[in-house]
């Protein structure tokens, strides 16, 4: 992708995808990584991204890009995308943030 586009049109491009490749070390595309690991797409990211860290140390399975490489035929199973999305939902549902945000303001 070169130029901006509509968010409804990268949308379904991005639903389009079983990889999805971020190869940056911000924590940028946040919506994107979520996108993917709900939509069951594998995943790849560096571990210097914010977001490598964030998932795996609450036990997603995502891919390591290391020295700009991928092996692009690794692919989870069935069983650890349905892990990744139950992952996500658990700590980061609207429900769990709205509650976090209580508790900030109590």
């Amino acid at each position: 992708l070169l130029d901006f586009m509509p968010p409804h049109k990268f949308n379904q491009i991005l639903a389009s995808c079983n990889k999805i490749i971020l190869n940056q070390h911000r924590s940028q595309g946040g919506a994107s990584v979520w996108s993917a690991l709900m939509r069951n797409a594998d995943l790849y990211l560096v571990p210097k991204n914010p977001f490598y860290d964030l998932l795996t140390k609450r036990g997603t399975t995502i891919f390591k890009i290391e020295n700009n490489t991928i092996d692009i035929q690794k692919t989870l199973s069935p069983e650890q995308k349905e892990e990744n999305k139950q992952i996500l939902l658990a700590h980061f549902s609207d429900e769990k943030v709205a509650d976090r945000y209580r508790n900030l303001v109590k």
